[in-house]
């Protein structure tokens, strides 16, 4: 075993970016390493759920300002982030208006804990500035597949980084190096992570990406967002659909509806059962009119359905298309912001599923979509069940912390050589 050395962690706070960095934190624990915890928001009672209690860090003092019209979830989220304009302006603050803020802070911190190696998302743009001011090695660890995305896709994401490109060199310049960007991520001349596998993202697809395919992240044993359930409430003699918009744009009644109205048939006869994570749409008129036999939760305890799931119904949060591959679950994505996109093309090129436009998706098109990833011996289940062998064959977490810890080891970078199978 390695000596034991300091590592800070540093990740947006926000689920999709928190979660796949537990399993990263409880792996580097497990190794015997001094670790800290950071995010700019208060994420301290899932980090004590999942046994980090002793790493958080308190949150530092911001002189930003949001402006009145930000807001980052809920009905007013998905009512906005349908403009272009306001959903451009939007990722502006989150990934540069907020960084002079933080610098001076996150210096403070990396220089109050010394660790050997700061370990951030690579959006988190404010924490690789103060690694760089500080002379510190930091490992990019992404959230996303934007280290592995082709260079000729676009997307409505993608052109919203090209016009902030500009702009993020000169923040970047203000303090010093800039490094390269692949889409939202800042690419570390040391070592970069991504969470996935040459079977769903192949080299040739991404030749030039300068990320390791680690495979899946998974936590140790809790992920701290765990909720309680009846799991004797699943009926095990029929196929479970499980849907979720994800816990920030979940807001979206007229997609849910649609799915439900699409399988309303199936549902009366007992052919499925269908489970939704409705989060605040929970207390909505939708919610209490839903047939009887819909299983809607607030919080869904998603990696123990996605152990009973046939099919995914997903918005393509990163995590969503993560956790079902690894275990094998063919989705019908409808990507509606951000890098949704770009998940729906990679798991287009990988036929493990659908994708729907959520704009334009209709009851019959769902109904044809869902008939067709159910049927017996469809391909979209052969090659989602390829992949979930190959995510399974393969631990993200620990992985990531034997690389960074031999990074930290060795003072030198690494880079990949063959991508991992």
């Amino acid at each position: 075993m390695p000596k034991a050395m300091r590592f800070l962690l540093a990740t947006l706070p926000q689920k999709g970016h928190l979660n796949p960095m537990i399993g990263v934190a409880q792996s580097l624990c497990a190794l015997g390493m001094e670790l800290r915890f950071y995010a700019p928001g208060d994420c301290s009672a899932q980090l004590s759920a999942a046994g980090l209690l002793r790493t958080i860090c308190p949150v530092i003092d911001s002189r930003y300002l949001w402006p009145e019209e930000h807001c980052s979830s809920g009905a007013l989220f998905a009512e906005r982030s349908q403009d272009a304009a306001w959903l451009r302006r939007w990722i502006r603050r989150l990934l540069l208006d907020t960084v002079e803020d933080e610098v001076d802070g996150l210096r403070a911190l990396l220089r109050e804990h010394k660790p050997d190696v700061l370990v951030v998302d690579p959006m988190y743009y404010a924490a690789i500035i103060a690694a760089q001011c500080e002379d510190m090695p930091w490992v990019g660890v992404s959230s996303s597949l934007n280290l592995v995305t082709p260079i000729h896709w676009s997307c409505p994401l993608v052109a919203t980084i090209d016009a902030l490109e500009k702009d993020r060199k000169a923040l970047f310049a203000r303090y010093g190096n800039c490094p390269a960007f692949r889409v939202c991520d800042a690419v570390s001349p040391w070592l970069n992570i991504v969470f996935t596998t040459e079977r769903y993202v192949p080299a040739e697809l991404c030749d030039d990406s300068p990320a390791f395919r680690v495979g899946p992240t998974a936590p140790v044993e809790r992920r701290g967002d765990e909720v309680l359930f009846d799991w004797d409430s699943l009926d095990e003699t029929c196929p479970l659909i499980y849907m979720s918009l994800g816990s920030q744009n979940f807001s979206h009644e007229r997609v849910f509806s649609c799915v439900v109205r699409s399988l309303s048939s199936a549902i009366e006869s007992g052919q499925v059962q269908l489970a939704l994570a409705l989060h605040d749409l929970i207390d909505s008129d939708f919610a209490r009119a839903l047939p009887a036999g819909v299983i809607a939760l607030r919080y869904a305890p998603q990696l123990g359905l996605l152990k009973r799931a046939a099919l995914v119904v997903s918005h393509g949060g990163a995590n969503t298309v993560m956790e079902s591959l690894h275990q094998g679950v063919p989705l019908l994505l409808v990507p509606m912001v951000n890098d949704q996109h770009l998940q729906g093309k990679f798991l287009e090129k990988s036929r493990a599923g659908i994708v729907l436009d959520p704009a334009h998706m209709s009851e019959e098109s769902c109904k044809v979509a869902i008939e067709t990833l159910l049927a017996p011996n469809n391909p979209y289940k052969h090659n989602a069940s390829e992949i979930g062998r190959s995510y399974r064959a393969h631990n993200g977490a620990a992985a990531s912390a034997r690389l960074i810890v031999e990074v930290a080891t060795r003072k030198e970078a690494l880079l990949p050589g063959k991508a991992q199978q």
